[in-house]
């Protein structure tokens, strides 16, 4: 069994520093070790690779730098992407500021909008309390304008001779139009009611004007 060349310079180093003498084998062996060697390295000097192989390795390179013209554009690419989305983010995320301004906005209108309906409400409540508070004056209005009326026709057959006619006349004229005052003066206090109730009472204060002219 040969014994490995390292093991072997190992133990001849070994015999060196000992002051062994060494055998003529083992010189012999190195010898051999070392004609050898030399002989290997004279045939790749004398006897290079084949051109097929040394083309082989040239198109092994071409290849790599291929894939890394690839890669480093591939890299170009996703950098610019990166770039690009970056980009959109800023932009995505000034627009949702902006959103967040535009809803505080919003809600604060929204309060306000709901603060004015309940106003608005409270408003329509005391305006349908003063419509029925008209309603009610009118209708004592227009019995009165009723007795009135009757009374006016009582004593215009009873006096139609008396010098007091033209004064009961002018009376029952003062206190229709008295009443007739107030009456104008509730409904523009009302003015703040809505369209219909007032077209409403504005058509009843001009019959209730018409019946008093009508009296006299």
């Amino acid at each position: 069994m040969d014994i490995p060349q390292e093991i072997d310079d190992i133990k001849q180093t070994i015999e060196n520093s000992l002051g062994l003498q060494i055998s003529t084998q083992s010189l012999q062996l190195k010898l051999c070790y070392s004609e050898e060697a030399q002989r290997r390295l004279r045939d790749q000097c004398l006897y290079p690779p084949p051109l097929w192989k040394l083309k082989e390795k040239d198109q092994i390179i071409e290849r790599r730098k291929a894939e890394a013209n690839m890669n480093a554009v591939a890299m170009k690419r996703f950098l610019e992407e990166n770039q690009n989305l970056a980009t959109e983010c800023a932009n995505l995320l000034t627009q949702c500021n902006k959103w967040e301004r535009e809803c505080l906005l919003y809600n604060h209108d929204r309060e306000a909008l709901m603060d004015y309906g309940n106003e608005v409400d409270e408003r329509a409540k005391e305006s349908e309390i003063g419509v029925h508070q008209l309603e009610d004056e009118l209708g004592k209005l227009i019995e009165e304008l009723k007795f009135y009326k009757r009374q006016g026709g009582r004593a215009k057959r009873k006096f139609e001779k008396s010098g007091d006619r033209m004064k009961m006349g002018r009376k029952g004229e003062a206190m229709m139009q008295s009443k007739l005052f107030r009456l104008s003066q509730a409904i523009q206090c009302q003015s703040h009611c809505n369209l219909s109730f007032f077209l409403k009472y504005y058509i009843c204060f001009s019959l209730f004007k018409t019946l008093l002219d009508s009296t006299t």
